[in-house]
C-alpha cells in the first residue's frame, strides 16, 4: 500500500503527481486545507490515491524501471556517447 500525497503544485511535483489520480496538488493555503480534509474524511480516497502513487513510483522511479536508462548511460561512459545519450533520453521521456 502506498501513502496518499498532497504536494505543492510546482516544478517536478506537477510531472509526478496527476491531481486526483495519484495524489493531490495544492497551490494556496485554502487548497492545502481542503486537500488534507478530504484525505482525513475519505478512507476510499486515501486508499485509491495511495495505491496509484505506489504504482507510479514503481513504474517510473524504481531500480527496475531505471535499469535500461542506467545501462545506456553506462554504455555512453564506455565510449558510445552520441547514440547512447539519444537512446537514454528517449527512454526516459517514454517512461514519463
Amino acid at each position: 500500500m502506498g501513502i496518499p500525497a498532497v504536494c505543492s503544485a510546482v516544478g517536478t511535483n506537477c510531472e509526478v503527481i496527476e491531481h486526483e489520480a495519484n495524489g493531490l496538488l495544492a497551490s494556496t493555503h485554502e487548497e492545502w486545507i481542503a486537500c488534507l480534509e478530504r484525505l482525513i474524511d475519505d478512507a476510499d480516497l486515501r486508499k485509491r490515491l495511495g495505491e496509484a502513487a505506489r504504482k507510479t513510483v514503481e513504474e517510473r522511479f524504481s531500480m527496475r524501471a531505471s535499469a535500461k536508462l542506467f545501462a545506456r548511460v553506462a554504455r555512453e561512459a564506455a565510449g558510445r556517447p552520441a547514440q547512447a545519450a539519444l537512446e537514454a533520453e528517449a527512454e526516459h521521456q517514454t517512461a514519463l
